[in-house]
């Protein structure tokens, strides 16, 4: 394994600490300090602490696909309990949570002259889909006014059944996010199962 560092390192580095921080924040907005502490302490017993320092500080240069690898699973897996413990043992719904992630997709929201493309290099640079040789995202249609893709497989699904979490919260969770980012462009983001689609919204104008 090379021990060159590029460019898509240190994306899917920030990748996986977006990935922390939306775990830290829903616990922080929707748990109490002691609960909090108590999911913490579950996190920590099962898969460790998040790394917060630059990546060439802590990356396996002799291993760093396998490095990478390692990070996505435990972000995966932390985010999967924390939203399992937050919702049966801290009595949270589901849709105070899709309130808070919403919140959270607010704090970096898309300008308001976004285009779909723009959005759509922003969506992969921003949400954790496996690696980048996993492929998941595949482009059907592109346009000046609108993208498409469609997702070629659940790479997530795993470490939801593990945590005995339902995957269905990490989907409405992520798609609050989304809508959460989009909020203050011009741009529609549709979800359609394995569908996706980012269009141009339509100003009707009345006469």
């Amino acid at each position: 394994m090379s021990t060159f560092l590029g460019p898509i390192h240190y994306m899917m580095y920030d990748k996986i600490r977006r990935q922390e921080d939306f775990c830290t924040y829903l616990l922080e907005a929707a748990a109490s300090e002691k609960i909090r502490e108590k999911i913490r302490s579950r996190l920590e017993e099962s898969y460790g602490t998040s790394e917060c320092k630059p990546l060439e500080q802590v990356i396996d240069t002799g291993n760093i696909h396998g490095w990478i690898q390692k990070r996505i699973d435990r972000a995966e897996s932390r985010l999967a309990l924390s939203v399992r413990l937050l919702i049966e043992e801290a009595g949270v719904s589901t849709e105070d949570l899709k309130q808070h992630a919403f919140t959270f997709g607010t704090h970096s929201a898309l300008e308001k002259d976004t285009s779909p493309e723009e959005a759509f290099k922003t969506y992969n640079t921003v949400f954790l889909d496996g690696m980048p040789c996993d492929r998941i995202n595949e482009i059907t249609e592109q346009s000046d006014s609108a993208i498409a893709w469609r997702r070629t497989r659940c790479v997530h699904r795993q470490y939801w059944d593990n945590g005995g979490a339902d995957i269905n919260d990490y989907y409405a969770l992520r798609s609050a996010w989304i809508q959460g980012m989009f909020s203050g462009s011009n741009l529609r983001f549709d979800n359609n199962g394995e569908l996706y689609r980012i269009t141009r919204k339509v100003n009707h104008v009345q006469h």
